[in-house]
């Protein structure tokens, strides 16, 4: 269960919320409804994300969260932000049709996976080839990998907290063979990459099981894997993780593409 003070943490530092351009419905002073907006750059343009929504239940069938995106609209246009984005689960059909209301259509569906203890065995127990760096190269891991992040691990996102996760690498004579970025507290996996020369070698499970072990043999979670990158599907189920539950990317365009 997650404390006050690590909620705190994730929505200052991982999910950046921008206070500026977030809104709160009230009634007699009491907050009954709220949308929490992140703001930075994805698939090129600038966006803004849906770090979270929530309507007290006796204010539900209100129109509370499309009367808050009437409000913030204006002032995501004046900021020059091009799309909003969010994701919410398959299984909410209410939330869906909220959203399409509002204008959301969607564009990606992502699955969500866990590795359990009782699915894993680890293999490799040193780790000569792993190195611990205190500044990953983002770019450098963009390079080699094949698979586009959801929004919050994006490069741009991913980069406002970056200091508070781990970065681990494997060179092989120098050249980027893998790379991990994981919170070692909550075992959350960002990202994770295998150069395509190096796949197929062993890498990957060996970069799994150092992280395993160094979070203390905690279960590893993988959120928003986009459903249309296979091959990382096959190499998450492959390690032993299994899916729970699936989301839905939905996006609104709010500015018109610039040719």
């Amino acid at each position: 269960q997650m404390t006050r003070l690590r909620f705190e943490k994730r929505i200052r530092e991982k999910l950046n919320i921008h206070f500026g351009l977030s809104a709160g419905a009230f009634f007699r002073r009491q907050m009954v409804g709220f949308v929490f907006t992140s703001v930075s750059f994805y698939e090129g343009r600038l966006t803004a994300y849906n770090g979270g929504t929530g309507v007290v239940f006796e204010y539900r069938g209100m129109d509370i969260t499309r009367k808050l995106y009437e409000l913030l609209l204006p002032e995501f246009r004046q900021a020059g932000i091009e799309k909003c984005v969010l994701e919410v689960l398959t299984t909410n059909e209410a939330a869906i049709q909220a959203y399409r209301k509002i204008g959301f259509e969607v564009t990606k569906s992502f699955s969500c996976f866990r590795l359990s203890k009782e699915n894993y065995e680890q293999q490799y127990f040193a780790f000569p080839l792993i190195a611990r760096v205190a500044e990953g190269l983002l770019s450098d891991y963009d390079a080699i990998s094949t698979e586009m992040p959801s929004y919050l691990d994006s490069s741009s996102a991913l980069s406002h907290n970056l200091a508070n996760e781990e970065k681990i690498e494997i060179r092989v004579d120098g050249e980027l063979a893998g790379y991990a970025i994981y919170q070692q507290e909550t075992g959350r996996l960002s990202r994770f990459g295998i150069a395509p020369k190096f796949r197929r070698q062993g890498y990957g499970r060996m970069l799994m099981d150092y992280i395993y072990q160094d979070t203390g043999y905690k279960e590893i979670t993988v959120l928003n894997v986009d459903n249309s990158s296979q091959e990382m599907i096959r190499s998450l189920e492959g390690l032993g993780f299994e899916k729970q539950l699936m989301q839905f990317e939905m996006q609104m365009d709010i500015q018109p593409k610039l040719m």
